[in-house]
This record gives structure tokens, sequence and C-alpha cells, in this order.
């Protein structure tokens, strides 16, 4: 047997040597370290960008009024009448107030008593309207003012406006300024006391108001008229609102035909819309006719008792006045005549009440005042009363039977009646109410 290059050996083992290798390297490349991988490429996110918000341009506001204009010219105007509608002209052409103030200083329509210029917002729309108060310089003599005017302008459209116009009638005197700013304690705007007045030959009546801006105009912010005889009006802080409130202390009418008078203290308090009269105070008693009006009022008002001592007064008091006396009068039986109308009074409070001795006033009447006497006819209409009411039992128709005597008998009533225009004067139905 040859063991030569061809034997079978030989060709079976020669193809095992490939597989042996790449046995090898794999058992190799398992035994060796692994690769790092590289890592992926990711993307990053850029930052959103936040949008800008689009700018509306702010408009430029308009001015309401007229650009000042220091150069701006100065009509004068020919009448007192006339001055209005000039200022309207000057401030509206741009004019300042301080000018418009000597203007109507050299034209002798404002001084150091009387009359201004102010810059005050008073509508409260942030614009400062012209309050001007002159006097027409042909009046300057009178007592306690001049006439004249008080004047308001503001501005729209950048145009001057005459917002409120009080020009006095030719017998009362100019609206003096008592006060003007917040008056009403409110946080915008501000409000105007004024006074005006009226004289006679002997006395003044003081005419108070507070004028105040509702939206559209100038108004009043009184609920009635507020006039006093030679009256001194103030503002003050009587409470705790905001509001100021008004107080009114009038004096005595200086006049004989004005009759005996008491002196008046007013109180006017802010209720939120307006004005109105809170209290009323008078000075005491001191005449008999004021007695009687005291003793009416309680009446009226149902106050019984208190009517009784008022008229018990009018009839016993000694330290009561009598004006017709006091001013030596042609009759001087005031006296007799209120004493009489006292008594028939209480025989009607008494009446009323059911008293036992309701008919001890009447007694007291017809004794008192026989034919003849100035109250003759007072007692007589009692009797016409009591009568009336006995044979019916019904008040009104008493008081009718009473109220018509006395029509036919006027001097009943005329009597109560001559005590002066600055006191009461009553009518027929005055003296028994029908219910």
């Amino acid at each position: 047997m040859s063991f030569g290059g061809d034997s079978w050996y030989n060709r079976r083992a020669l193809p095992m040597k490939p597989v042996v290798i790449v046995v090898t390297l794999l058992l190799l490349a398992a035994c060796s370290s692994a690769p790092t991988p590289e890592p992926t490429a990711t993307a990053t996110p850029r930052p959103t960008a936040t949008p800008r918000p689009t700018l509306t341009p702010t408009p430029t506001p308009v001015p309401r009024c007229p650009a000042p204009n220091p150069q701006a010219g100065w009509l004068a105007p020919a009448t007192f009448a006339d001055y209005p509608q000039a200022i309207l002209a000057f401030l509206d052409a741009g004019g300042l107030p301080t000018t418009l103030a000597t203007i109507l200083r050299n034209a002798s329509s404002i001084n150091e008593s009387f009359g201004s210029v102010r810059a005050l917002d008073l509508t409260g729309d942030g614009e400062r309207e012209i309050i001007v108060s002159i006097y027409d310089p042909a009046t300057l003599d009178r007592s306690p003012a001049p006439n004249g005017a008080l004047l308001i302008y503001g501005c729209d459209r950048q145009r001057a406006a005459l917002l409120h116009a009080s020009v006095a009638p030719a017998v009362d005197t100019m609206p003096r300024i008592v006060q003007v700013g917040d008056i009403l304690g409110e946080s915008r705007g501000a409000q105007l006391a004024v006074v005006t007045s009226t004289c006679g030959a002997h006395t003044c009546v003081e005419r108070f108001d507070v004028l105040g801006w509702n939206g559209a105009a100038f108004v009043s912010l009184l609920s009635t008229p507020l006039e006093i005889p030679s009256g001194t009006f103030n503002l003050v802080q009587l409470d705790q609102d905001p509001a100021l409130e008004i107080t009114a202390q009038g004096g005595l009418i200086g006049s004989v035909g004005a009759g005996p008078q008491r002196a008046e203290k007013q109180v006017w308090e802010w209720n939120g819309a307006q004005y109105v009269k809170a209290a009323t105070e008078l000075s005491p008693v001191e005449y008999r006719i004021h007695a009687i009006y005291e003793g009416d009022d309680a009446f009226r008002a149902g106050e019984t008792d208190r009517a009784v001592e008022w008229y018990s007064r009018a009839i016993l008091d000694d330290s009561l006045k009598d004006w017709h006396a006091e001013i030596g009068y042609r009759t001087q039986t005031d006296r007799v005549v209120l004493t009489a109308y006292a008594r028939y009074r209480l025989l009607l409070i008494g009446v009323r009440r059911g008293d036992a001795n309701a008919r001890d006033q009447l007694d007291a009447l017809l004794a008192e005042n026989p034919a003849g006497s100035p109250a003759y006819e007072t007692a007589r209409m009692a009797q016409v009363f009591w009568d009336s009411y006995q044979s019916t039992s019904s008040w009104n128709e008493a008081c009718t039977a009473a109220n018509a005597y006395a029509n036919e008998k006027y001097q009943i009533f005329e009597d109560l009646n001559l005590f002066g225009y600055a006191n009461r004067t009553y009518i027929p139905a005055d003296l028994c109410p029908v219910e």
C-alpha cells in the first residue's frame, strides 16, 4: 500500500482547513470587546418665537377748548347786556381767564368787593369752566350790592360755550358767590352757592341757591326757594355724611306794616337728590298773636294738650305784648279780640274731646263780650257752633254753621288779619276745620 500524495486520506483531509480557520476567527472575534455604536444624530428643535402684538396707535385726544391765545382780542360791548356774548367771543378766541379778569376790572365790572373770574371743573369732565361774576357799573351805588350777572362758560369741540347765564332783574342785586367747590362731597365736579337780594324801602329779602350740573345744564339743587328777610347763610358740616348743610338765619322786616315778627333759623340737608328743609326754629314768643299761631298749629296737628296750653297763655299771660297797643293803632283792642278767639278755640277742643266742662268756655265768652263789645260777634259765632252741635251731634255741621256766620260777620276774621303782611291771613273756613 502506497502512502503517496494521491491517497484517500489526503483527499479527505485537505478540505477541512478553511473551516477551522473560520471557526477560529469567529471565536477570536467573540472574545474581543464590541465596538461602541455611534449615536444617531437628533435635530434640536428651535424655540417658538412669541408673536409680536399688532400695535394700534393711540389717537391724540382732541382738546375740548380753544387753544390758549395770549393775544386774543377783546371787543368792548356797547351795553352791559352785551357782556355775555363779548366774553364768549373772547374765550372762543383762546383768551385767558387772567386776562379776562384784568379786562373786566378795567371796565369797572369787577372790583375788590363785587365780581370775579374763576376757573374750576364744575361739570366733572376734566375741563375747567370759567365762572364770571360781574356788576353793572351804573348801579354800583346800590345797597347791599349792584345789579349784575353770573355767567358760566365751558368748551366743546374746541369752541367756547355759554353754559349758564343768570342775569338779575333790574330791581335785584347781582348773584353773589357765597362759596364754590365740592359742596356735596362728591369725587367729581363742584357746585356754586349764590345769594341775590330784592330790596324794598326798609328791608332786603335774601334768596339763596346752590347750583349744580345735571349733565345738561346748571340747575337749582334746592327743593323749594330759600328766601328770608335780612337773611344770612352758611354752609357747614353738621353730621357725618360728606355733603355740607345749609344754615339760614333770618332777620326782621324793618317796616311797621310787616307787623310783629319772630326771627327764624332754618337748617337744610342734602338727601341725595336735592336740599330739603330739615328744621325750623323760631325765636321765643313775645306777642299775643304769636301765641295764637302756636295754638292754631298745635290744633291743626291734633296736639290738643299743646293747643290748650298756648290758647290759655294767650288769655292769661300778661307778659305777652299787644301789638296794636304798642304801635298806637286806632283800635288797640287786640287783647280782647285774641282772648275771645282763644276761648272759642278752647270750646272747639272741649267738644271734640267730649270734655264735661266744654260749655264753660262758651259761658265765659258770652259774659266777657256783651253786645257792643269788640269781640261780641266772636261770642255769637261760638253760640252758633254750640247750638248746631247740640241739635245734630255733627262736628262738620256745627263747623259749617259757625264758618257761615263768620262769613256774614266778616269782622270776626278781619280782626285776626290786622297784624301786618309778615303774619297770617285768615278766611272764614279757617275758624272751624270741617273734616
